[in-house]
């Protein structure tokens, strides 16, 4: 019996993160995503910027619908509409497949209140296993930036315990990893195309094209590691023995509040 097809991943529009099907992404939670091969066009758009395109074709719309109660706006209709297609047939001719645009790349948002702590972290039951060739680590995020920003990224996060001085803490929940301090020469990055043998392996189509360079941000077995949220006590099961209900200091990251993990030597 032959296996079944892999299933085309989705990515999120909102924070560009490369993940399996879904409804609403695993991380920031925005309802824009979809499957990867039907956001070619939208991914040229720096940060979702359709607004010069987007109100030509508007004024074009409201024009042509007040000309049924105001005959005489019909010319002036005619005339944005062919404008507006104008405008798009240049575009396409210029570049018939623009490159992939960057959104800017920000520190995702945390709780009121919450602190960073600091100290070496190990997993908490299994690691994380890695998409894009199947090896495994307590944390991971492989993204392709630019000084403009970020293309797109791809993350693996299992459970893990940060051992700190005031005491072990355990990371749960959703953990999103803060931007890395990346050297950027002054000239121009060299091009990435979906063909590079990790984004391939992601499902990213091989003519896409991106600006920028690969990074990967790994946390290993030991690694020192920073991570800031809201932390509470929670009876966490693994943690859990005949003597000790496995109550345990837990910093628990949420869609709305995620925990902001970083690497620090």
């Amino acid at each position: 019996m032959a296996a079944p097809a892999p299933r085309e991943p989705y990515g999120c529009l909102g924070c560009r993160l490369v993940q399996a099907p879904t409804r609403e992404c695993v991380e920031c939670g925005s309802g824009m995503v979809m499957p990867i091969g039907g956001q070619r066009d939208l991914l040229s758009y720096r940060d979702m910027n359709l607004v010069a395109e987007r109100d030509l074709w508007m004024i074009s719309a409201l024009l042509a619908g007040g000309s049924i109660m105001m005959p005489f706006l019909m010319p002036a209709a005619a005339v944005t509409l062919g404008a507006a297609a104008l405008r798009s047939l240049r575009k396409r001719l210029a570049r018939a497949e623009p490159p992939i645009a960057a959104i800017a790349d920000v520190r995702p948002r945390v709780a009121a209140g919450a602190v960073a702590v600091r100290g070496v972290a190990h997993a908490l039951r299994a690691p994380a296993r890695r998409a894009w060739d199947g090896g495994t680590c307590i944390a991971v995020e492989l993204a392709v930036r630019s000084v403009e920003g970020l293309f797109l990224r791809a993350t693996a996060v299992a459970p893990f315990v940060v051992g700190a001085e005031g005491g072990d803490v355990v990371v749960l929940g959703v953990v999103r990893f803060a931007p890395p301090s990346i050297r950027y020469r002054l000239t121009a990055p060299p091009e990435i195309t979906g063909a590079e043998p990790r984004l391939a392996a992601l499902g990213i189509p091989a003519a896409w094209r991106f600006a920028g360079l690969l990074h990967v941000d790994e946390v290993a077995d030991g690694a020192m590691v920073r991570v800031t949220g809201s932390i509470t006590e929670e009876l966490v099961p693994a943690l859990a023995s005949y003597r000790d209900g496995g109550v345990a200091r837990v910093m628990r990251g949420t869609v709305s509040a995620p925990v902001v993990l970083e690497t620090v030597s």
